[in-house]
């Protein structure tokens, strides 16, 4: 497998997000919470004003290494439009928090992401970096929807210090 990486700074960004619970990430319902996003942004007439900025993102909250820890994943988009939204029930407004990542380019299947995760924290185990006890997250740079699933692009940003 390919691990192509880069490091890069980023500002913290606020991001509408819908909160996804359970025991294991792989098993978690991201259809379900895309569709409650989209919902949402259909409902705030939000489709044309998501800028070419905007970022969809899995953020993931809790170490899934830990045995038996209830795992939580926040699905966002994170757009400037987000300052002049309000949340729901089921939609939240937070931040991203922005500083120091690595960040890894995966092509191809979502269904990849599992094999990927572990040879990236192979190399970050024998590489010259210390990934940070902070959330990471995926960010999606094309649409499955419309995207052959060996063309889809995933980026992993995991913070360092």
């Amino acid at each position: 497998m390919d691990l192509n990486e880069r490091i890069e700074t980023r500002k913290d960004v606020q991001a509408i997000y819908y909160r996804l619970t359970g025991m294991d990430y792989p098993t978690m319902n991201y259809g379900l919470a895309w569709e409650k996003i989209t919902e949402y942004v259909s409902n705030n007439h939000l489709l044309d004003a998501c800028g070419k900025d905007a970022e969809y993102i899995n953020l993931y909250l809790d170490d899934p290494t830990i045995d038996g820890a209830k795992l939580r994943c926040d699905v966002c988009i994170a757009d400037p439009i987000v300052n002049t939204l309000k949340p729901t029930d089921e939609i939240g407004i937070r931040t991203i928090d922005g500083g120091k990542f690595i960040v890894f380019l995966l092509k191809g299947a979502y269904t990849q992401l599992t094999d990927f995760y572990k040879e990236i924290y192979t190399r970050l185990e024998r590489g010259d970096v210390k990934p940070k006890s902070e959330p990471m997250f995926e960010k999606y740079l094309n649409d499955p929807a419309t995207t052959p699933s060996d063309e889809l692009l995933t980026e992993i940003w995991i913070p360092i210090e």
